[in-house]
């Protein structure tokens, strides 16, 4: 896999999360996503689930119902590289202020239309499934 692989739009093909005990479960409910990978070596994703969200305007929701959508949304930027079948996020500006100079590193197969990633372990153990189909 190179960077060319990846160059384009790729729609959220949904998720699913392996336990450590093999049990498979969704981790979200019907999201809704993009990632973009630039032929300049730039990425940047944007996913929201909607689901449970208040629809009022940012300006006249409560801080409570600010943080739910904070939550169920995912998004981030930053150059990315491709080793062997490896993707390296190189976070420059995210949601999550913890997340700036960190690295989300993803392994990555394409079958046809459908890329898989598949994340490093959580502290528990579980390692997500994120599939995307191309544009």
């Amino acid at each position: 896999m190179n960077k060319g692989d990846l160059i384009g739009t790729w729609r959220s093909g949904g998720q699913k999360v392996l336990n450590k005990d093999g049990s498979l479960r969704s981790s979200h409910g019907p999201a809704a996503g993009y990632i973009l990978y630039t032929p300049e070596g730039n990425m940047m994703v944007l996913s929201t689930d909607p689901q449970g969200v208040s629809s009022q305007e940012p300006a006249k929701m409560s801080v409570e119902d600010k943080a739910k959508a904070a939550e169920a949304c995912v998004a981030y930027f930053g150059p990315y590289e491709v080793k062997d079948s490896t993707v390296y996020h190189h976070v420059e500006v995210a949601i999550f202020p913890q997340w700036v100079g960190k690295t989300r590193v993803r392994h990555a197969s394409i079958d046809g239309r459908r890329m898989t990633f598949i994340t490093e372990p959580n502290d528990d153990g579980s390692v997500s499934h994120i599939y995307w189909d191309r544009l």
